[in-house]
């Protein structure tokens, strides 16, 4: 934690640094989990029934645009608070 003040100059961007990357370890195999599930609702379950298909898809869906921005999230940080901060 230290070491993010030090880095980014300011407690609370610090603060938030850390939090953005501890988020974006832990939703790597959340995310992995989510996809998995949702590509058996899709695929194994969905065969039967069309709403439990289109359940899997659009869970699937969220599952992937939650990873995107998960892991984005901390680059644009780190581009705002460097780049235009200075």
């Amino acid at each position: 934690m230290d070491d993010y003040v030090e880095r980014y100059g300011s407690e609370s961007y610090g603060l938030t640094a850390y939090i953005l990357k501890k988020v974006q370890i832990y939703s790597i195999p959340f995310c992995f989990l989510g996809v998995a599930l949702s590509a058996i609702y899709q695929y194994v379950l969905g065969i039967r029934k069309l709403d439990t298909r289109d359940k899997g898809f659009y869970s699937l869906v969220g599952f992937v645009t939650l990873f995107v921005i998960c892991q984005v999230l901390p680059l644009v940080f780190v581009i705002v608070i460097k780049g235009w901060r200075g």
